[in-house]
């Protein structure tokens, strides 16, 4: 007897300290809510071996260089009926705005991972002044 195995809808019942998110494309009408989604750190110690792709790993902290400014977003792929783009833009649920850079489809094609960067002076946060005497 052969068992079947389908993860479409595992990540959504197995994953903690999901959110809802909105994915956005600047220029056009396309955007999207999602109900279920995954912010985690990215490492970027060697992007050259990685051909500029930002890949995650399991090294002590000691080990690998995180940017706070840079996370990867994981979430199912039947939430949207369109792909996710380098340049689109997804909104957290905390107001923060985060560009999509790459976007990669992950555990046998049932959920995309989008590497992001939060680039709040691009998009006209505030940011607060920093002062340098003369």
């Amino acid at each position: 007897m052969a068992i079947e195995f389908d993860p479409k809808g595992d990540f959504a019942e197995v994953g903690d300290n999901l959110q809802a998110i909105t994915l956005m494309r600047p220029g056009s009408s396309m955007f999207a809510g999602i109900s279920k989604a995954l912010i985690r750190s990215v490492i970027t110690t060697d992007q050259s071996a990685t051909r500029s792709m930002y890949v995650s790993s399991t090294k002590p902290a000691s080990q690998k260089a995180v940017s706070t400014s840079d996370v990867a977003w994981h979430f199912s792929t039947s939430e949207l009926s369109e792909t996710p783009q380098p340049g689109d833009m997804i909104l957290d649920a905390n107001g923060q705005r985060w560009t999509v850079l790459a976007v990669k489809k992950m555990t046998l094609h049932t959920r995309w991972m989008c590497a992001c960067r939060n680039l709040a002076v691009v998009h006209g946060d505030d940011l607060p002044l920093i002062s340098v005497p003369t």
